[in-house]
């Protein structure tokens, strides 16, 4: 029975050694943390996130995944020990699945040897580990390299834990920058879009002033006078619907200029059809503002004065 329970326990070590291995060399940022009863281990060799195991970062500090897990028991890291998956978020990491619980032995045994036989580069852990110490790197107090502790002290892991909250704060405050940088280019474009509404306008309102001066220029035209002055005695005539009285003479008070038109109209040359055509022209000059433009433009066009 003890065999068999050496046997099975074997196996599962193997499954849980693939696993590792597996997320470790599916992508170069794939990391692991090692925690142990709130301990988590520091990583000696960055900087930033202090708990992230990467395989480059194993491979070049413990020489392979075996040696760093085994190194682990001598580092304050017993049986129970977790290793916890990671993928990259970002400039942060977050947990995949569920944590690998590691069980260290007192010895090894004919399994494990012909699995270190069979896979003697592996780079993956397995979790009956031997309790002697072998000839791995070690970055503990006695190392004059790394000056670090095999136990993280609280402090450290205070420390770390600062040095990872004061990264996120760095980039909060990135970001931060960036939404500024972009509300205040929304603020730019929405006032250069009301600049250009606020423009528009005043052309409108620019376009209706000039149509009334062309109007009132044109109402005040030596042209626009000369057909008033003309028309104005026979329009009594044409409102009421009679026929102006030809040859019964014309006020002695008219201008030159309007007894001439009176003249002009009542003459044999001028039928009906033309002065009807001249009363409506007036008329629609006085009312219609676009018609009276559009009248100044045709005396401008054949030069009439």
């Amino acid at each position: 029975a003890t065999k068999r329970n050496k046997m099975q326990q074997s196996a599962t070590s193997h499954n849980k050694m693939q696993h590792i291995a597996h997320h470790l060399s599916q992508h170069p940022n794939n990391s692991i943390s090692v925690e142990y009863m709130g301990t988590k281990k520091i990583n000696p060799h960055v900087s930033k996130n202090k708990y992230l195991f990467t395989k480059e970062h194993i491979e070049s500090g413990w020489q392979g995944i075996l040696p760093f897990l085994r190194s682990l028991k001598n580092e304050g890291f017993p049986s129970g020990t977790k290793i916890v998956l990671r993928v990259s978020n970002g400039t942060t990491s977050k947990i995949i699945g569920e944590p690998i619980t590691l069980q260290f032995s007192s010895e090894q045994t004919n399994n494990q040897r012909m699995e270190q036989q069979q896979y003697p580069n592996q780079s993956i852990a397995e979790n009956q580990l031997p309790s002697h110490r072998i000839n791995t790197p070690y970055y503990g107090m006695g190392n004059p390299m790394m000056g670090v502790h095999p136990a993280e002290s609280k402090l450290e892991a205070l420390t770390a834990k600062y040095e990872d909250l004061k990264e996120r704060h760095e980039d909060l405050k990135s970001s931060y920058k960036d939404i500024q940088s972009s509300e205040r280019m929304l603020k730019e474009e929405n006032n250069s879009l009301r600049l250009e509404v606020n423009t528009a306008e005043k052309q409108k309102e620019l376009a209706i002033l000039q149509a009334d001066l062309n109007r009132k220029s044109f109402m005040d035209s030596e042209a626009m006078k000369t057909i008033a002055a003309n028309l104005a005695p026979a329009l009594p005539q044409i409102m009421g619907a009679q026929p102006p009285q030809v040859g019964m003479g014309t006020p002695s008070n008219l201008s030159s200029e309007k007894k001439q038109f009176i003249e002009f109209i009542a003459s044999e040359r001028v039928s009906d059809t033309d002065v009807g055509v001249i009363y409506k022209t007036y008329k629609n000059m006085v009312r219609n503002k676009d018609f009276a433009l559009a009248m100044q433009q045709l005396f401008t066009q054949f030069q009439i004065s």
